[in-house]
């Protein structure tokens, strides 16, 4: 009696660029703040002020601009950063060359950034759903996909794209 090997070679290299390139794509997202921002502001004329902002946010904007991530100033003194995955990888091996060109913006080195620490991937964000099922009387008609109608996050079971 003879016996034989039957060998399947399955070329999978489709599936595991595919997969790379959806983990290096994830979203992820910096909070940026500028340390001592009230006591660094607070002696300076506001043309002084409005000089070191348009330094800052100029800076920051060509940091990001990098990236196919967007830069939002959400207060005075803190902007988020929606990013890849990849483009913080490449972040952290320059070990966050901004804060170094920040720093360098004011020599007395009261201006200085903070970013966020090991910021969480897309995976982590919050996504949630509105339901169907509960109308309230307050905020408007009952939802459908892609209507703006605001509805509390506690009664949220469906994510809309748009709303």
């Amino acid at each position: 009696s003879k016996t034989g090997t039957l060998l399947f070679l399955v070329n999978d290299t489709f599936y595991k660029n595919t997969l790379d390139e959806y983990t290096a794509s994830r979203p992820a997202y910096l909070i940026i703040g500028v340390d001592s921002y009230d006591e660094l502001f607070n002696d300076m004329k506001d043309s002084e002020q409005a000089h070191e902002l348009e330094a800052i946010n100029t800076l920051l904007e060509e940091y990001i601009g990098r990236t196919t991530g967007f830069l939002r100033k959400v207060s005075n003194s803190r902007y988020i950063a929606v990013v890849e995955e990849r483009d913080i990888r490449w972040m952290m091996e320059e070990r966050f060359d901004i804060l170094d060109k920040v720093r360098a913006l004011h020599p007395g080195g009261m201006l200085t950034l903070s970013i966020m620490q090991a910021p969480p991937n897309g995976s982590s964000l919050m996504e949630y759903f509105v339901s169907p099922f509960w109308i309230p009387k307050s905020v408007g008609p009952n939802p459908s996909e892609n209507s703006l109608t605001r509805i509390p996050f506690a009664f949220a079971s469906k994510k809309c794209p748009s709303s």
